[in-house]
Parts: C-alpha cells; sequence; structure tokens
C-alpha cells in the first residue's frame, strides 16, 4: 500500500516547504461565492494567514529555513520570510488514467527536488492541506521517503474547508482512502 509520512511536529533542523501561499488560490476560491459570505470568509482566512505568518517568523527566528514554493507571488505581508523562493511546483504529470491517483502522478520541478534534497527533514504546508500539500508531499516522498512530511497542524497547514460554507469539504483522509494511501503518523 501507498504511504503518507505526516506529523505535527517539527524537528528542531527541518527545512519548511511553504506551498502555494497565493492571494489567487484564495481569490480562485471566492468566485464561487455569494456575496454576502465573502466576509465572512475573509475574517476567516485573514485570521488563519495572520496565525501562520506568526508561527513562520518564529520558525525563521529560530532558524528554520523557509522555502516558498511559487513564492515569487506569494501572499502580501509573507514577502520577507522565504529563505529561498522555488518554482511552482506543477512541473509535469505522468499518470495513466487507469491508474488515478490524486496525489500520485505529480513530478517536482526538478529546482525544487534538488533544494528539498539539501535538507535532513523537510516539512510540508501551506495551501491546501486535501490538494497541494498533500501532492506535493507524496511526489517528493517518493524521491526522499520519510525525510519529507506533510505537516497536519492547522497553524501552518489550511485545510481546504477553510474557504467553504458547506459541509462537502475534502479531507485528507478521504482523499487517501480514495487513493488507497496509507497515513503513517510520525
Amino acid at each position: 500500500m501507498k504511504k503518507l509520512y505526516v506529523t505535527n511536529e517539527i524537528p528542531t533542523d527541518a527545512a519548511i516547504l511553504l506551498v502555494d501561499v497565493q492571494k489567487e488560490f484564495f481569490d480562485e476560491s471566492f468566485a464561487h461565492q455569494e456575496d454576502e459570505h465573502i466576509n465572512v470568509l475573509e475574517k476567516r482566512i485573514e485570521t488563519r494567514l495572520q496565525i501562520m505568518k506568526n508561527k513562520l517568523t518564529e520558525l525563521k527566528t529560530k532558524g528554520h529555513p523557509i522555502l516558498a514554493v511559487g513564492g515569487d507571488s506569494i501572499y502580501e505581508g509573507f514577502e520577507l520570510l522565504p529563505n529561498v523562493i522555488l518554482p511552482n511546483w506543477n512541473y509535469d504529470y505522468v499518470q495513466p488514467k487507469e491508474d488515478f491517483d490524486t496525489g500520485g502522478g505529480f513530478v517536482m520541478d526538478p529546482a525544487i527536488v534538488e533544494e528539498v534534497g539539501k535538507y535532513k527533514d523537510v516539512i510540508v504546508c501551506g495551501l491546501w492541506k486535501e490538494l497541494c500539500v498533500y501532492m506535493v508531499s507524496r511526489s517528493l516522498q517518493k524521491v526522499y521517503g520519510d525525510k519529507v512530511k506533510l505537516f497536519t497542524d492547522e497553524s501552518l497547514t489550511l485545510e481546504n474547508a477553510l474557504v467553504w460554507l458547506d459541509d462537502d469539504v475534502l479531507t485528507l483522509e478521504g482523499v487517501c482512502e480514495n487513493d488507497k494511501v496509507e497515513i503513517i503518523n510520525d
């Protein structure tokens, strides 16, 4: 069975790989909402982004390198946090249609793979836990195994449900079940 390594703890020497913290992804979700709900969502997102920014600032102060995937268009206010700006992650897709796997068919940009290889441990976080963070984690785990872990704590990893007001949302457990992936907690 395929595996997804996850943790809610950050090792003292880990690099933080921040995935897709870009305004365009929030704006994309607002396009599907009615006007009266947008203010609620904006407040919810601003609160969570402030928590994320504070946590990243604390980690950077403690010496954790911050690597930002898609960092050239990082969310306003986060620009000074990354030590390393990396390209967008979706470099190639190599999955046969008859073997669908949400996170299994993506190939990372070689610059990301090379940068991740420089660190003993890498914690993957950002937007959205059940989509991009999951896909990046799975792809990098194919190369580096459990050296790369998806960070499950909501201080740094935002779930897709954050931008929806209904109950029809993705969960990490549901995506893993569909992909036949076992979640391995650190």
